[in-house]
């Protein structure tokens, strides 16, 4: 199996909807640095900590045969791929505020200059 590509063909795929409220979900999670115990490893590791992730996206994380958690990152991939969405659109509405702002403040500036030109 190639680790680096998983089938993603939309010919292969049924019932599909956008995943929702993920930037909410991945603003609960931490990335971390940690080591690995028993590792000597000198670099540090970067990751999240599963039993996190579990409590926003629980059907991104399995046990192993030891019971161990493990983490779907191409489902976390997907969400965090939202998430982005979810802020561009947060942004785009931020962007439309200053600039209907920015509208108001130069009417308010002409009219307050109209005003000081009469009282005069």
């Amino acid at each position: 199996m190639n680790l680096k590509y998983k089938l993603a063909d939309a010919q292969l795929k049924a019932d599909v909807s956008e995943l929702t409220d993920c930037l909410a979900k991945l603003c609960r999670l931490r990335g971390v640095e940690f080591q690995w115990k028993g590792s000597d490893a000198a670099r540090p590791e970067y990751g999240i900590v599963a039993q996190d992730l579990e409590q926003s996206f629980p059907e991104f994380v399995e046990r192993d045969t030891d019971g161990f958690r493990t983490v779907n990152y191409l489902g976390l991939f997907a969400a965090t791929v939202q998430a982005v969405k979810e802020l561009a659109e947060i942004n785009a509405e931020l962007v439309m505020q200053v600039s209907d702002l920015r509208d108001q403040i130069a009417e308010i500036s002409t009219a307050a200059g109209t005003t000081k030109k009469h009282a005069a």
